[in-house]
Formats: structure tokens, sequence, C-alpha cells
């Protein structure tokens, strides 16, 4: 059974929108990435990975150094970059790009299956300007790769359910999925989705095919776990605690903050449906979401004091959102929210109208899994199931929701007109994306200021004769140059949570935010300009570098 697609096909008039997009989302981290000499730094826990593909390439033994997330795809895949480089330190940076160029034209292709071209753009720009995305894709970190071939599955899923019922576009569509599954576990909801939605379509002479295919992506998924299971260092997983649950809250309340200029086209699209028992159960359910999270927004990227906040390095950092913009901020997620809630009520109200018996159930559930939609909508329940699953077991946190983004905002924006009724929405929609846009840049151009400025001060702490095992230049310093077994337990002389990660590891010169108190420490050098707040702009940030008096330690220079 073949859907038929509501939108004239892809043709001249979409280079230009994919040409914009790609030069947002990738011309601006490669241009930070050089502006700043971030090129091939390290940066939030892509050292992590950096080391098993370096150690990949180099001896043919990958070491994870105590994480669990699988990667190991993402090794794999990384090592034409680092065969071209000589494993030169930029073949990360440039992997990073490249798989974020994937990741942003096969979103726009797969919103233009669904959306004319100016609805097509705006489900595409909503995850660049998703806050900490353009730092990610000029990092190594493993969230864009994911979401990049996420993506890609899911518009060869989409090409075999809407336009060809081509195997070969199925298989590719499954297989796709399976590299994203061997980069982030999450990813496997995208072709559990597929499957599904081509045995609903599907002849019966479809079927035979289709389950051999089922078969060989269960074998890959579970090929795939046993050889991210048997990766060197992997660490276990964190002991189950139910009270991290409430996590999944704030992660709600930070989708729907992006989705925002979608929700307000949705919500101006279907106003005349949303009744005011929706917005009231909306209300009710966001602020049931409010009440359990301790922030706003679930944390990690989107933060008032910059990507991972005061985790990276010792000190406190400067604020780049200020009080007062962090609370419009987080009532404007709260907002979103209830917007998100609402509609949720007034599509399950509509969908129960229908259902009265069992019969007319089952009806229902064949004629939603045979609709055009149903592809994005079984992914994107999918994938939110695994995060609450996961949640016990872990952090949620907000670079996890990148691929769930595109396809909820071309859910949200089916239907949505460019004409005169909605011009009040659109200037909302604008007014939303602009908020968005600049809560991305402000973040994004702080990080690769800021951790091209560590790497710097820790390479200076290495020419004022220290030994790079010894310095704490910051969390990604202390990993990438850590040696011996893994430990966990707290060292003598420890000044931050990461000092105690390596056993053999003993902070001799410690890079700070700010001024230190502490009696064990001399400074040695205090850089009142070691980079700018915003990286072109913004007020000179300083970095403090002092030595520690500790047996085991050369004496601090001037002392």
């Amino acid at each position: 059974m073949k859907v038929a697609c509501s939108t004239r096909p892809v043709g001249r008039a979409d280079i230009i929108p994919v040409a914009v997009i790609c030069a947002l989302g990738v011309g601006l981290p490669l241009w930070m990435s050089v502006a700043s000499g971030a090129v091939g730094v390290p940066g939030n826990d892509d050292w992590v990975y950096m080391r098993a593909a370096g150690g990949l390439f180099r001896s043919g033994t990958p070491d994870m150094v105590g994480h669990t997330a699988a990667s190991i795809g993402q090794l794999v895949l990384s090592q034409p970059f680092l065969w071209l480089s000589g494993g030169a330190p930029w073949a990360f940076t440039a992997f990073g790009l490249v798989m974020g160029l994937i990741g942003l034209v096969a979103t726009y292709l797969l919103a233009r299956s669904y959306l004319n071209t100016g609805m097509a753009v705006l489900a595409t720009v909503i995850i660049v300007v998703f806050p900490g995305f353009l730092r990610e894709t000029g990092s190594f970190m493993t969230d864009v790769p994911c979401y990049a071939l996420i993506m890609l599955s899911l518009l060869l899923g989409t090409r075999f359910l809407i336009v060809s019922r081509s195997l070969p576009s199925l298989a590719a569509g499954l297989a796709a999925g399976l590299i994203a599954f061997s980069i982030r576990e999450f990813a496997l909801a995208a072709p559990i989705a597929i499957l599904i939605c081509a045995w609903a379509t599907s002849h019966v002479n479809e079927r035979r095919w289709l389950l051999v295919l089922a078969l060989l992506s269960g074998l890959g998924a579970i090929a795939i776990l046993r050889a991210a299971m048997a990766v060197p260092g992997a660490g276990p997983p964190a002991p189950f605690d139910l009270k991290r649950i409430t996590g999944v809250g704030a992660s709600m309340l930070t989708f729907s903050a992006v989705l925002l200029p979608a929700l307000v086209l949705a919500t101006a699209r279907w106003r005349h449906e949303i009744r005011p028992a929706h917005l009231i159960l909306g209300a009710g359910i966001a602020a049931l979401l409010v009440a359990a999270p301790v922030t706003p927004f679930i944390g990690n990227l989107w933060q008032s004091n910059g990507i991972a906040g005061d985790l990276l390095l010792a000190g406190n950092r400067s604020l780049l959102i200020g009080p007062g913009a962090w609370v419009v901020s987080w009532l404007i997620s709260v907002l979103a929210g209830i917007l998100v809630c609402a509609l949720a009520m007034m599509w399950i109200d509509h969908q129960l109208r229908s259902v009265r018996t069992l019969e007319s159930a089952r009806a229902w559930v064949i004629r939603f899994a045979q609709g055009q939609q149903a592809l994005l909508f079984l992914f994107v329940v999918g994938y939110i199931s695994e995060l609450v699953l996961y949640a016990p077991v872990g952090s949620i946190i907000d670079r996890y929701l990148y691929p769930i983004v595109p396809p909820a905002a071309i859910l949200l924006l089916g239907g949505v007109r460019l004409d005169s009724a909605f011009a009040r929405s659109h200037a909302g929609a604008h007014a939303a994306l602009a908020w968005l846009a600049l809560s991305a840049f402000v973040i994004s151009a702080n990080a690769f200021a800021y951790d091209a400025a560590r790497f710097r001060a820790g390479e200076a702490a290495v020419g004022l004769g220290y030994d790079a095992r010894t310095v704490d230049a910051g969390y990604e310093w202390v990993g990438s140059h850590g040696v011996g077994p893994i430990s966990g337990k707290p060292n003598d002389g420890d000044f931050n949570w990461y000092d105690k990660f390596w056993s053999s590891f003993r902070p001799c010169a410690v890079l700070s935010n700010s001024e230190l108190g502490s009696p064990s420490l001399a400074l040695i050098q205090a850089d009142m300009a070691a980079y700018r707040q915003y990286l072109a702009f913004g007020p000179d940030q300083p970095l403090y570098l002092y030595g520690a008096r500790a047996s085991g330690c050369p004496p601090p220079p001037g002392s």
C-alpha cells in the first residue's frame, strides 16, 4: 500500500535553502573553530572518544576509559579521517562537521517529504538553533553523528513508505539506523519504527523480505551490543536510582522550548479545536513538569554559565545569560510546555472520539500505522520511551534530544500555511526563533573560546616545566593525558571532581576560572584576557594558573 505524498518533489528551488542551512549549521562552527583555535581541541566528553579512536588508529585497540555509550560505530567511521590526517587532531573536528552536514541535508530532505519549502526550512533550522548544537558539530561528541544517521535512516524509510516501495531503500534505512545504534543505543527507535510502518503498509508478497530484514536487523543489533561491551575500558552502568526519573520533566521542558517556533504555528492552526479543557489539562501537566526538576532546563549544554557550567574547571565561570534573562527563558519554557501538553490533549481527545469498541480501536491502530506521518510519530514516541527507561540508570541531558526535535517539528508544522491568517503566529514564531538563535550563539561562541583558552593554558603550564600528566587544565585535559588504571577514589591533593578519575594523577599545576584561596597553591600567572566571553566580542575573561606546594611537585616558578 503506497501512501500519497502531498508536497511537490524536491528540485532546484531547494538548493538555496539547503546551502543557507548548511552555511549556518556547518559554516559557523567551522569559522568558530578556526577563529578560536579550537580545531582538534577536546570539549566536554569527546576526549573519551578521541582517545578511543586514536588508539584504534594507532594500535588497533580502542580504550573507552570507563564510559558506557556504544560509540563503536563512530570509532570505526572516523578511521578514514584519521588516515587522511595522519592521526592529526583536526580529523576529529572534520568528522564532526561532515556528520553535521549529512544530518542537516537529510533533515531538510526528510522535512520536504512532508512539508512545503518554508516549513521544511523551519523544521531544519530548529535543530541548528538548539543551544550547544553548533559547538557539538565542531567536536567529536557522539550526539551529532547519531542524530545525522537517524535522520538519514528516517529519510530512507520515508522514501520506501511514501515514494518507491524499494526494498534497497528499506534495507539502507535499517542499516543507517543500526549504524546510529552503534554510536548511541537510543537510535534503535528508528529501525523499529521503520519496520512497524513497513509491515503495516506491506503487500503479502513483501512480508517474507520484511521478515528477513527484521531478523537481520535484530542480529545486527545483538552483534553491536556484544562488540560495544567488549571494548576495553567500558564501564558498568550507573546504579539504579528511581529518583532520576524526575529528569524526564526537565528534559520535556527543554524539548518544548526548542520546539517553540513550530508550537506557535501549530497552535494557530488548531486554535479553533483547542478547548479550555485542553489548556487546563496542559497547564496542569506542565506544572508537574516544572515541579519535578531543580532547574528549568535539563542542562549540560543549555546553561546560564555555559556548556557544562563549572564542571570543566576549578573556580566559577562568568554568567553568559544574566539572571533576568534566564528567568525569562524559564518562563518561555513553561509556556512551551503548556502548548505541547495542550496540543497533546487535543490530539488524544480527537482520536478517542472514533474509538468506542475493541474493533474500532483495532481499526484505528491499523489506519494510523498506515498513515503518512506514522513513521515520525512512532519514532518520537519510541525514542522518548527509551529515554524514560534509561533515566533511572543514567542522567538524561539536553543533547540526547537532538534526534526527536526535527521529526516533532515536522509533525507540528503539517498543514501550516503561509497566508495572512497566520500573520501573527509567524511573528511569534520568528520571535521564538530569534530567542533560540541568540541563546545558541552566545553558548556556542563562548564554548569554542573557553575550550581553546583552557587548552592553551595547559600547554603554557607544560612550557613552564610541568609534566602534562600533572596539569589540571580542565576535565578534558586531565582525561586526555591521564595514564594508568581508572580509579574513582579520591587522591591526595585533589581539587576537582575529575582529578580522582586516574589513580596516578597528581595536580601540580592547577588552572582556575577564578581566584582560589587554598594555602597549598601559589599563583603563577593571572591572564586577565585569556579569551573573550563571546569569542569575537564581549568582556575579557580571566584564567588563573596555580602551582601546588606539595611533595612530588616541582616548586612553583617564582616561589
